[in-house]
């Protein structure tokens, strides 16, 4: 080794070691050791220190940039997945990677074959039917920047749309014409409730909350799993019904009226549900819909993160109305079976998406950013204004005859939340 290459080693052994100072001790003690038997070392002690050094600043930058696209992607992540995350549903969730993700309260309440009557009654078979279809969270998203909730419209770059009566009726069936979903609350006990439409009734502790401070009315998922996935064949008609209202609280709360932060399902439909021959005068179409706006109004808060409500009527409102962005499926007229001897089980058009799976997501849409390019560049050419129309004649006779009631302007009503309704603001479709 030349005394000039000593010399410079030597000269630089302040910036060594502090360079390494952040190194961990074992790493510090091998370079000090090095460095002290320098006077006799060879060309090979300085190629190695060398290299060792530069694997370690290699390591620090790749580091940092791993580090920086890592949070850029959480980020993103958390943007695109903050809708879809409240869907405790039958669905599976599209993440950033285009995979699913199983909602881990699907299937909290399992579904009877003697519950449908019900359901027909009260005009949900059809939804209850696609309650399944996954959902584009991305696509949510992007549509939630579109909203404005001074009109309650999409201010597309086209011109401004809304979701209607009309829309929640043809999609998924949900009656228009009937009684708002309200019904005093305010003095019930609602353990007692529980038990005298359920036959059981919910320990203290299955209550949302800690033994200081619990909920009054928000029973923990786990119990309706625990009690009610044990219907025998020949039950009495009691206690079918009982069960029945199970599955419809789990139903309205995965599917109708999802909570963004829960983990619960609410009893106050409960009041909905006390006779279950009279399901047909509630206008549940009125009721989701005021929901859904009140959540969307919510989603563009600032500091908003998650958003309930019935997204998956949104997300096939968007399928039906925008040629881009959706899933490649058939839209024949003939893919809707019809009854002839019992019309109101006909095919909904929310039906032609039933079979779409998170393998027919095209891979850009599971990039934000190509969902908002998506809608930003859709021209008018593309949107189909009249989406209904080729397929009146296989509908349910409800999708015609409450066509009318959903052009009113009148209020939206679901308890607590009251949303007003003025389908002459945006394009009528």
């Amino acid at each position: 080794m030349t005394s000039a290459l000593m010399d410079d080693m030597m000269g630089g052994e302040k910036n060594d070691m502090s360079r390494v100072d952040h190194v961990e001790g074992g790493a510090i003690s091998e370079l000090r050791e090095i460095k002290k038997n320098q006077n006799g070392g060879t060309e090979d002690t300085v190629e190695s220190l060398q290299s060792y050094q530069d694997k370690r600043m290699s390591d620090t930058r790749f580091q940092k940039q791993n580090k920086n696209e890592n949070a850029k992607n959480e980020v993103e992540m958390e943007s695109g997945s903050k809708t879809a995350k409240n869907s405790n549903q039958k669905m599976e969730i599209i993440n950033e990677g285009g995979e699913a993700d199983k909602s881990k309260n699907a299937n909290t309440v399992r579904w009877d074959d003697r519950f449908e009557p019900f359901f027909i009654h009260a005009s949900l078979l059809q939804m209850n039917r696609i309650g399944h279809i996954p959902i584009n969270g991305l696509l949510i998203t992007a549509m939630q920047e579109w909203w404005r909730k001074e009109t309650h419209t999409f201010h597309m770059p086209h011109g401004e749309m809304t979701i209607t009566l009309e829309d929640g009726l043809c999609i998924m069936g949900m009656r228009v014409d009937g009684q708002p979903l309200c019904k005093n609350n305010s003095v019930i006990d609602w353990a007692d409730k529980a038990e005298e439409l359920l036959g059981k009734r919910p320990p203290e502790e299955m209550f949302r909350g800690t033994e200081k401070k619990r909920s009054k009315f928000l029973v923990r998922k786990k119990w309706f799993k625990a009690n009610f996935n044990d219907l025998g064949e020949c039950e009495p008609d009691e206690w079918i019904e009982q069960y029945c209202r199970a599955y419809m609280l789990a139903f309205f709360t995965d599917v109708l009226f999802t909570d963004p932060n829960g983990d619960c399902y609410s009893l106050i439909p409960l009041l909905l549900l006390e006779n279950m021959q009279e399901l047909d005068k509630w206008s549940f179409g009125s009721g989701v819909l005021a929901y859904l706006y009140r959540e969307l109004c919510k989603s563009v808060d600032v500091g908003r993160k998650n958003m309930g409500g019935c997204v998956l009527l949104l997300q096939l409102w968007v399928w039906q109305h925008f040629s881009t962005g959706r899933p490649t499926v058939s839209l024949a007229v003939d893919r809707l079976t019809t009854n002839a001897n019992f019309p109101d089980r006909n095919d909904t058009v929310g039906m032609l998406w039933a079979n779409v799976t998170q393998k027919d997501f095209k891979k850009p849409e599971t990039n934000l950013w190509a969902n908002r390019d998506m809608l930003d560049s859709q021209p008018p050419t593309d949107v189909f204004w009249t989406p209904y129309e080729i397929y009146r004649e296989r509908l349910p006779p409800i999708c015609n005859h409450e066509r009318g009631m959903s052009r009113l302007r009148q209020p939206l009503i679901y308890f607590w939340i009251v949303e007003r309704y003025r389908p002459s603001n945006a394009e009528f479709v």
